[in-house]
């Protein structure tokens, strides 16, 4: 959409707040945003976007007390890395022309909002032919983008789910409520299994797309992320992720290849949910990573 993007959330006043939510339906021209306040959400969690719940005071009949508006993040080499995979225009296409057609349960989207400049069409293409390249090369190009890349603006305003309760993958869950999860996973899966399964597209493509991309990727983060894991995880989990750093592009694509697709929520945990209950799940959030494959991952 052709319209003034903020890249900032103190960009976010309450003028821009109201010709956004009016030219959009959702609330009135009768009904003039005054004020707003912040509170940052998920600081230090979120490093691929910034978010925050935006209090409104306003004149007119509405009852919309508070949405929340999140946009890329401003880290430089966070940011280079989400537009190399395509997250933020991920999302806001994900919450225009996917869920509106899927069954699983999202929070309502007031705006998303897209520039112009960013449809990564030409950007899969140029993925899938660098694709070709040697790991080593593939190493040096995931290391410039994320230092040079430009991320054009795009921000989602959506419905505050402040009267839910948020998931805790630290805390973790009962068997109750992961059952709960998967009820809502597996009627996701089946909303696109086979003959559902909506067509490759540039923001909606699977893991296999390139997998020795991927495959650099994680072997350029492997060290950083090795010295952290050292003494917090298993020595089973480390030998498999010593096997992942031999074998990872033929997993990617023999798990692809030898297995049913729909499309995959790509990042299901428990702090991407809200529920209402123990056994009612009441929103999946994050949809930077949706994509096409295999209903186990």
């Amino acid at each position: 959409m052709s319209q003034d993007i903020p890249t900032s959330l103190a960009a976010l006043t309450a003028d821009w707040l109201t010709r956004v939510l009016r030219g959009g339906g959702v609330i009135s021209e009768r009904t003039t945003i005054n004020t707003t306040s912040q509170t940052l959400l998920g600081v230090g969690e979120g490093f691929m976007g910034e978010i925050a719940r935006v209090r409104l005071g306003h004149d007119g009949p509405e009852t919309l007390a508070s949405l929340i508006a999140k946009i890329p993040t401003t880290v430089p080499e966070n940011r280079g890395a989400g537009q190399m995979l395509g997250i933020y225009e991920r999302e806001v296409r994900a919450y225009l022309d996917l869920l509106p057609n899927v069954d699983v349960p999202v929070p309502v989207a007031y705006a998303a909002l897209l520039s112009d400049d960013a449809t990564g069409a030409a950007d899969l293409a140029r993925m899938v032919k660098a694709d070709r390249l040697p790991i080593w090369a593939l190493r040096i190009l995931v290391r410039r983008e994320q230092k040079t890349t430009v991320v054009p603006p795009a921000l989602l305003l959506l419905e505050d789910l402040h009267d839910a309760v948020p998931g805790d993958q630290v805390a973790g869950c009962s068997p109750v409520r992961a059952a709960a999860v998967l009820r809502v996973a597996a009627r996701f899966h089946a909303s696109t299994w086979g003959p559902r399964l909506p067509q490759q597209q540039h923001w909606l493509s699977g893991g296999d797309v390139a997998p020795r991309l991927f495959q650099a990727a994680h072997l350029h983060s492997r060290r950083g992320f090795r010295a952290y894991a050292r003494t917090r995880m298993a020595p089973h989990s480390l030998a498999v992720l010593r096997s992942i750093t031999r074998s990872g592009r033929a997993r990617i694509t023999n798990l692809h290849r030898q297995t049913p697709r729909c499309v995959v929520h790509g990042d299901l945990r428990l702090d991407n949910l809200f529920f209402d209950s123990e056994t009612d799940v009441r929103a999946v959030i994050d949809w930077q990573v949706p994509n096409l494959g295999p209903a186990v991952l």
